[in-house]
């Protein structure tokens, strides 16, 4: 159907249950496993193919971003960092708010 090139496509994740690693099977214990998640997405012409981007996003960040890579424009008042800008050239910015 033509779609592919114009649609953003996303995967992302909830936190995981630990597996066993650190004698732990929960969430509520801070290792690696339990914090970083994937958050994948694929915009042709628009973001760079295999590009990764190490910076800690929020659940609220996929908002903004979603909003701003679909051409949406934001209110004030949405909470949340846009990572549009990280995820096309890779640069990131200091997070300075949730």
């Amino acid at each position: 159907m033509g779609m592919a090139d114009s649609t953003v496509v996303m995967f992302f994740s909830d936190h995981g249950e630990m597996g066993s690693s650190h004698g732990r099977f929960q969430k509520c214990s801070p290792y690696a496993e339990s914090l970083r998640v994937p958050w994948l997405m694929r915009l042709p012409g628009v973001l760079p193919a295999g590009a990764s981007i190490d910076q800690p996003a929020n659940l609220i960040d996929i908002f903004p971003t979603s909003a701003t890579l679909c051409g949406v424009p934001l209110p004030d008042h949405v909470q949340g960092l846009d990572l549009t800008p990280a995820a096309e050239s890779g640069d990131t910015a200091p997070r300075t708010a949730p």
